[in-house]
């Protein structure tokens, strides 16, 4: 079974105060656009990734090793390959979706039977914006990423993405939003 895992674009995104738990509040709209990386699942003896983007610590075997760590262990393993369409370190979200759609489709393949609220623990231990992928299409994103408040959107847009690029971490971006886009430092979530 092949699915597609979409990007995403924040509209806007407000950095806010350093949390105690090292992250940083943030407050943005994030929403699904029509690029899409592809992985097929295809139930196997092993657990094995087929990547030929080459990516270093894949998301992916991070969420399967995150499936296990709860619990939820499987009779069999999995074989994923993975098409990356998704630019990296570009803020679309690629890695998350991908770890998303593994979530959910391991969930369904493997029988696992992990309920939603689980499901979305999981998801926000493998990264902040991973709980995204697995709800709706738009949606006003608050704490570290893990408030979600989905707003259904019934028109659609054309936009231009421009990919110059240029590699940059979400942990160098956050480090260094202060100095280069003089952002205030808030102490509350309006």
């Amino acid at each position: 079974m092949t699915f597609t895992s979409p990007a995403k674009i924040n509209w806007f995104l407000y950095v806010l105060n350093k949390r105690e738990d090292g992250f940083h509040e943030i407050l943005s709209p994030f929403q699904k656009i029509s690029l899409y990386d592809s992985l097929r699942f295809e139930l196997a003896e092993d657990v094995i990734l087929t990547d030929r983007s080459q990516i270093k610590d894949n998301i992916i075997l991070k969420t399967i090793d995150l499936i296990k760590k709860h619990g939820h262990n499987s009779q069999t393993g999995v074989h994923i390959t993975l098409n990356k369409e998704i630019p990296v370190s570009a803020g679309l979200g690629g890695g998350s979706s991908d770890a998303a759609i593994t979530l959910l489709n391991l969930n369904e393949l493997w029988s696992l039977d992990i309920s939603k609220d689980d499901l979305m623990s999981i998801a926000a231990e493998i990264g902040s914006d991973v709980p995204f992928f697995i709800g709706e299409g738009f949606s006003i994103i608050r704490g570290r990423g893990e408030l979600i408040d989905p707003h259904p959107v019934e028109q659609t847009y054309d936009i231009l993405l421009v990919n110059p690029g240029i590699r940059i971490s979400t942990k160098w971006a956050y480090e260094n939003n202060k100095e280069y886009f003089n952002i205030k430092n808030e102490n509350t979530i309006t």
